[in-house]
């Protein structure tokens, strides 16, 4: 008689040593893999951190200038931001046009130039005119190949460079030539910043007589002076306008003999406070 068993025989037959050598083997290629990963996975992350930060730094400057009509300044700088440092916990950089700290809309050129260099001598490069304001951080190697915080009062060149290349442009932070350029930068253009902020241009500016004491001026128009019988002409008389680039003299009495300098017309945008495209000659707008 056959004897019936039930259920199955499992293999309990366990690891030989070969085998468990090979899966430590295995184990300790994939931890090793893995924790080689974490440093460029570490830097990557806090480069989009950093890249983030730098993105809201410049919102913050645009959204101060949409409220205060002007750029805010080295000190102002900081409190308007979402983070004085980037993802490597360096100090982010603001440079800009210290004109633009007074007044954005009724300006037309910056004294900042930006170089997009390739190339670590900057002989080939190009160019972008009209900074309105440059941010920028170290990033992963912590230096600063770029520039420092500063307010720029004159015309002023700043070099960026393409990723990689071995320069140093800034003296201010760690003096390593060596070190592959990898700052980020970001910039916005005056015409950008002026879009932004929804300005509005007059594509000419009436200019008026200033007969005002103490300062009692006159136009000249077309090479003759306006002193219009009776003396003085009333200040409601448009004399002239100035359109872009363009330039009108005047005289400080009423027989045209005393010269009062010249007006252009970015005189008269700066002195159209009420952006009505009407100024005074040599006054402020009425």
């Amino acid at each position: 008689m056959h004897k019936i068993e039930t259920g199955t025989h499992l293999n309990s037959r366990g690891f030989t040593l070969v085998e468990i050598a090979i899966a430590l083997v295995i184990l300790g290629m994939l931890i090793s893999l893995g924790a080689g990963m974490i440093g460029p996975l570490t830097i990557r992350a806090k480069i989009t951190e950093t890249k983030e930060i730098i993105n809201a730094a410049v919102d913050g400057v645009i959204g101060f200038g949409a409220t205060n009509s002007r750029l805010p300044t080295l000190v102002q700088f900081p409190t308007i931001i979402r983070s004085q440092n980037d993802g490597f916990a360096r100090p982010i950089q603001y440079i800009f046009d210290n004109n633009l700290a007074t007044s954005i809309c009724d300006r037309t050129t910056t004294n900042i130039t930006l170089r997009l260099c390739t190339n670590a001598t900057c002989t080939v490069f190009n160019t972008v005119n009209n900074v309105a304001l440059v941010v920028v951080s170290p990033s992963a190697n912590s230096n600063n190949q770029t520039a420092g915080n500063q307010a720029i009062v004159a015309a002023t060149t700043i070099n960026t460079y393409s990723l990689g290349i071995a320069v140093d442009n800034y003296p201010g932070d760690f003096t390593r030539a060596t070190d592959e350029y990898d700052d980020i930068v970001k910039w916005v253009t005056l015409p950008e910043l002026q879009t932004k902020l929804l300005c509005q241009r007059c594509s000419a500016y009436e200019i008026y007589n200033n007969l005002v004491a103490p300062i009692q001026s006159y136009f000249v128009n077309g090479g003759s002076c306006i002193a219009i019988p009776p003396i003085p002409p009333p200040n409601g008389l448009i004399i002239s306008s100035i359109g872009p680039g363009g330039t009108i003299n005047g005289f400080s009495n009423s027989t045209c003999t005393a010269a009062a300098g010249s007006y252009t017309n970015t005189q008269a945008a700066i002195r159209d406070a009420n952006k009505n495209c009407q100024v005074y000659f040599n006054d402020t707008d009425k």
